[in-house]
């Protein structure tokens, strides 16, 4: 049952109807407490949800990213040898601003699994969001 609601909410997420994928995603965990994949994905639509609403609501957008730190670091520690969970905690980090925070964590997505190319991306994006950022802070 957990994996029927499972595979809803994929389709859901695909869809781009974040909020019917995060309620089947909460589903799935009630009906399987450690589906760690679940608990990423479930992490992952928050984020979605979280980008698509900063502009008119930042203060849901916030609240979105923080409960999806809450459910990826959940699923990291059900499973932490899975590199695409370290990858949407870097997501998710970086989306909050935190861009030291998600350079850390898709170094370890890389150092689990160097051949993770999908993450070298994000990782170069977040190394540049940085260096603006620390500059800025210089001025």
């Amino acid at each position: 049952m957990g994996q029927s609601k499972f595979e809803e909410s994929n389709v859901a997420g695909a869809q781009q109807h974040y909020q019917d994928a995060i309620d089947d995603y909460t589903e799935a965990i009630r009906l399987c407490a450690n589906f760690a994949i679940a608990y990423n994905n479930r992490a992952y639509a928050k984020c979605l949800l979280g980008k698509s609403k900063a502009s008119e609501d930042a203060e849901m957008a916030l609240n979105l990213y923080q409960e999806a730190i809450i459910d990826i670091s959940t699923a990291i520690k059900l499973d932490s040898s899975y590199a695409v969970f370290h990858h949407t905690k870097g997501q998710i980090q970086a989306a909050l601003g935190d861009y030291s925070a998600a350079i850390e964590d898709y170094e370890k997505a890389i150092e689990i699994d160097p051949d993770y190319t999908d993450v070298c991306k994000d990782l170069e994006l977040a190394k540049k969001a940085l260096r603006q950022q620390e500059k800025a802070n210089l001025l």
